[in-house]
């Protein structure tokens, strides 16, 4: 059988306060219903991101630019990506 790739959709916010909580939640699905695992790279210090549902929140600390950050998802098989994106 040949695997589908997963899907993965949203719009990140660019920009946050310092001091104030920042969040995304990307829409992500799997057309052969394989359980789908999400990353990021270049994440900031003060972000987490949930693996299993992709939500990558935090508050930074201080003013600045992180930049390039890449959040993926995977069906173990194939992985997508969301554009790279600033905050």
């Amino acid at each position: 059988m040949v695997n589908t790739p997963p899907t993965i959709s949203g719009t990140p916010a660019g920009s946050v306060i310092a001091g104030s909580g920042y969040s995304f939640q990307p829409g992500a699905s799997d057309a052969d219903n394989d359980a789908l695992t999400f990353s990021v790279s270049n994440k900031p210090g003060w972000a987490s991101l949930n693996s299993t549902t992709g939500r990558l929140n935090g508050t930074p600390e201080l003013t600045g630019c992180h930049t390039y950050l890449v959040i993926s998802v995977s069906d173990g098989t194939d992985t997508v990506s969301l554009p790279p994106f600033s905050v």
